[in-house]
């Protein structure tokens, strides 16, 4: 576990996404969850010696990989409203079926069948909590979902960011706004300039080389399918696109063809949603 500041930690040994935690006088606020069963058991562990009080569990989106352990974690649940909407849509139980997408809890499964939660607690811009000294701000910044948020603690400039950088990987374009998270990337930038630490959701923190990078790969995914769409290209052949995107990224070797694939899914998605669905709806 790593220490950014008195009070605040997180996690990224588990498979999934990177956990943290902000410990105030008033209880916990948990940044998102582990996947599998005995890494919330841990992870629980962890959280139970770092105090009591009241709890409450930030999901940061609505990304399987952080939003199938939120049941397991017994803790009131905050989401950005556009998150609970999709978490609402997501009826029954979850029994590990579905598209291979290339998100990290293909990688654990089996997970068993699992209950959807559903959020205890919205917001549309922005909420405050008032715990301690230091104000927590959960806010919404779209971009790799539209119910994208993050954690800010403004007088400690530490922020966790979820999947708004990632770092020798493929992100998730599925359901992303390519436009909107260009926009949220600006805000970190500044963010970065004025000495914050950033906390993202796949692989610890985050430099303002990384924000850069992350801009510039998806300004390049922009380019390209607006000139597959202008040749009029199927959507089966964009995902010819993933080796070569794939190349100017550092990625280890044992993983490439699992990125690979999470960049074809999300090509493809992408394509279909943000093109062709907004060309029907034109006419």
């Amino acid at each position: 576990m790593h220490t950014i500041d008195e009070g605040i930690f997180y996690e990224d040994c588990y498979p999934g996404v990177t956990v943290g935690a902000i410990s105030q006088p008033h209880g916990l606020l948990l940044i998102d969850t582990p996947l599998r069963t005995e890494d919330i058991r841990n992870w629980r562990s962890v959280l139970h010696s770092r105090g009591g009080g009241e709890r409450m569990l930030v999901a940061l989106d609505a990304h399987y990989d952080r939003t199938l352990g939120l049941r397991m974690m017994e803790a009131p649940v905050i989401t950005q409203h556009k998150t609970a909407a999709v978490l609402k849509k997501r009826t029954g139980l979850f029994k590990g079926q579905g598209d291979e997408s290339g998100a990290e809890w293909e990688l654990c499964a089996p997970l068993g069948s699992r209950r959807w939660l559903q959020p205890d607690f919205t917001f549309t811009a922005q909420v405050t909590l008032h715990w301690g000294e230091s104000d927590v701000n959960i806010e919404s910044h779209p971009g790799p979902m539209q119910g994208a948020a993050w954690v800010v603690i403004p007088q400690r400039k530490v922020a966790f960011v979820g999947d708004a950088v990632f770092k020798n990987q493929p992100p998730f374009l599925a359901n992303a706004d390519i436009p909107a998270w260009l926009e949220t990337l600006d805000a970190l930038e500044e963010m970065t300039r004025d000495g914050f630490v950033i906390i993202i959701g796949r692989s610890g923190t985050a430099v303002q080389e990384d924000v850069h990078a992350q801009r510039e790969f998806l300004l390049q995914v922009q380019e390209r399918l607006a000139d597959l769409h202008a040749q009029k290209t199927p959507p089966k052949q964009v995902r010819s696109l993933a080796p070569e995107l794939l190349e100017t990224l550092t990625t280890p070797a044992n993983r490439r063809g699992f990125y690979t694939l999470r960049l074809e899914y999300g090509l493809e998605a992408y394509y279909r949603r943000h093109y062709l669905k907004e060309e029907k709806r034109r006419k």
